[in-house]
């Protein structure tokens, strides 16, 4: 039988149970909330566990320290970006070796020969073997028992490009001699898979590991001083153990240039995508670069073909051109099926259509965001922005925008000093620049006037990488509430010189 004093303490250890799931869920779940749920100790602030230094950070004996890249020294997990610390040094995280023939396997895809057949591993079989499925043969056709000949989707020959600065641009010499890489690239021969002639170049990015192709080359500045890229990519394998993110992009000696606008991906591309950019140059160009990037937790193979970097004579076209390239994806709220796609929200948000003018600064669709913060509380958009890197440390400019009109404003008259504002969030950071909201935004119709631009103050980074959070916040004192319309929202980058 249970003593009262049993009881007493089962009872306690209920209450207490119960007064940390409620000090638990009040933490917001955002990433703001998360990042305050960590702490704000910066570099060389004083900690006792890693939660209370800033994402980014951990804490290596009593202070707050950058996590290091591979090769960095090191003495525990905690404290290298790849989360791997081996001999005193940080390590990239690997992938298992491939089984040899013979092995027990339970998928192809851990083979070294690239076929599992009844659980171990197997060489692919000739024209005429036996066989019992597809994978098994080298031609990659099993029927009635037999391997066959593969059916094969005639390509196109090559297209010669006029004026292309790329040497063997489509690898019709079955090989990358003319290129020079980085990371895990190869060359593809898979019938009837190139975009035009038997070849096709393979890019593969893991886990943080970018891989790229390129060629050295002497243009001087002639004429013009933009340039035409095209290529063809497709991306026949994407998987992620948590939120995929790649892309693909130019280069031109060595760095992305504003221009330069990535593919962002978050999912397999199976059929061939163009890219096509129209760059400026540096006065003189070295190097000339394709290159691909994947997050820490996402893996990518990468196909490309039909390589072009041909000097633009016309001087730019003005349908063609492109500015800075935009890093926020779906910045205007109505690129996809979902007009919040890409998007976060806090409180109370809406992306709509109502009421929107025909005629604004934003020609490409009717959609904004709607942010309607209460009394006392708020409402907020964000998402995660990527700078990014190609190799080495470079510095960039990074230049956040937006349009904004102030729908409805109020306060109560006990209160009549209160106001909302409009702020800009940078990496977790507040800056100074506030747009107050004490008033209603005049309409004045449908023109030009009826949304007012804003840019941020401008950032600098000289360590870019993957998911920067940016957010836009409208909150309210007490006593004060609003409603504000976004469109428009941006983040350019710029490669400091």
């Amino acid at each position: 039988m249970r003593s009262t004093f049993d009881l007493r303490l089962l009872l306690a250890s209920l209450v207490c149970s119960l007064a940390l799931l409620r000090t638990a869920s009040a933490i917001p779940a955002t990433e703001d909330g998360l990042l305050m749920a960590r702490g704000n100790a910066g570099v060389g602030k004083s900690c006792s566990t890693s939660p209370q230094c800033k994402t980014g950070l951990y804490c290596k004996r009593g202070s707050c320290s950058a996590k290091r890249d591979v090769g960095g020294p090191c003495y525990k997990n905690n404290g290298c970006v790849s989360g791997k610390c081996v001999k005193s040094r940080c390590a990239a995280i690997s992938t298992p070796a491939l089984l040899p023939v013979g092995s027990k396997c339970s998928t192809s895809a851990a083979c070294a020969s690239g076929y599992c057949g009844r659980s171990k591993c197997a060489a692919k079989l000739a024209d005429g073997e036996g066989c019992y499925k597809d994978n098994g043969c080298t031609s990659g056709k099993c029927t009635s028992g037999k391997c066959g000949a593969g059916t094969t989707t005639p390509t196109k020959p090559p297209v010669i490009v006029a004026g292309n600065r790329v040497s063997n641009p489509s690898f019709e010499d079955g090989t990358l001699a003319a290129y020079t890489t980085k990371g895990d690239v190869s060359i593809g021969s898979a019938p009837g898979a190139a975009y035009d002639g038997k070849y096709y170049a393979i890019l593969k990015s893991a886990q943080g590991v970018s891989a790229s192709l390129g060629q050295s080359t002497s243009v001087k500045r002639a004429i013009t001083n933009s340039y035409q890229v095209k290529f063809q990519y497709r991306v026949p394998a994407l998987s992620s153990t948590s939120r995929p993110y790649c892309y693909i992009a130019p280069a031109i000696n060595g760095a992305a240039e504003a221009a330069a606008e990535p593919h962002f991906l978050d999912a397999a591309v199976t059929g061939w995508r163009e890219y096509s950019k129209l760059l400026e140059s540096e006065p003189a160009i070295n190097s000339i670069e394709i290159f691909t990037y994947c997050s820490s937790t996402t893996t990518a193979t990468f196909d490309v073909d039909a390589l072009s970097y041909v000097q633009d004579l016309q001087g730019g076209h003005p349908n063609n051109i492109n500015n800075k390239g935009n890093l926020i994806l779906n910045g205007n709220f109505g690129e996809h099926a979902n007009p919040g796609a890409y998007w976060s929200i806090e409180g109370n948000v809406q992306f709509t259509d109502a009421g929107y003018p025909v005629h604004t600064v934003n020609q490409e669709n009717n959609y904004y965001a709607l942010l309607t913060a209460p009394s006392g509380g708020l409402a907020a958009i964000r998402q995660n922005y990527n700078v990014y890197p190609i190799s080495g440390v470079e510095p960039y400019r990074v230049i956040p925008g937006f349009v904004h009109f102030i729908s409805s404003f109020s306060r109560s008259a006990s209160t009549p000093d209160a106001v909302c504002r409009l702020r800009t969030t940078m990496n977790g950071l507040a800056y100074s620049d506030d747009i107050v909201i004490d008033a209603a935004s005049p309409d004045n119709g449908p023109d030009q006037t009826y949304f007012i631009e804003h840019n941020t103050i401008i950032g600098r980074f000289d360590q870019p990488g993957l998911d920067r959070p940016f957010r836009l916040q409208v909150d309210c004192d007490q006593g004060a509430q609003a409603s504000v319309r976004l469109d428009r929202t941006s983040i350019l980058v710029d490669r400091e010189n």
